[in-house]
């Protein structure tokens, strides 16, 4: 009888809602421009993670630059550029 008073407490007990459905449950009380803003703060929160492990992943692979090696960098580039665009 002691098991079945068991599993008969187990079966009553009231499950709380799972966090996913605590979370939906919080967001359908916003209204729309609530919700549009809160959905923008997630993505720039994940994209600045993002930015953040990329950094981490690059530092030091790149060497610093002078200016006159970017002007000559972008100089180049924009020959090449310039020629597939008439190649095209």
């Amino acid at each position: 009888m002691e098991t079945l008073t068991q599993n008969s407490e187990v079966l009553i007990q009231p499950q709380s809602p799972s966090l996913l459905r605590q979370i939906v449950d919080e967001v359908d009380m916003l209204d729309e421009s609530a919700k549009t803003e809160l959905l923008r703060k997630i993505k720039i929160q994940r994209a600045l993670e993002m930015a953040k492990e990329l950094d981490k992943k690059f530092k030091g692979a790149f060497k610093p630059m002078t200016e006159e090696e970017i002007w000559e960098m972008v100089s180049e580039n924009r020959k090449k550029w310039y020629e597939e665009s008439i190649n095209h």
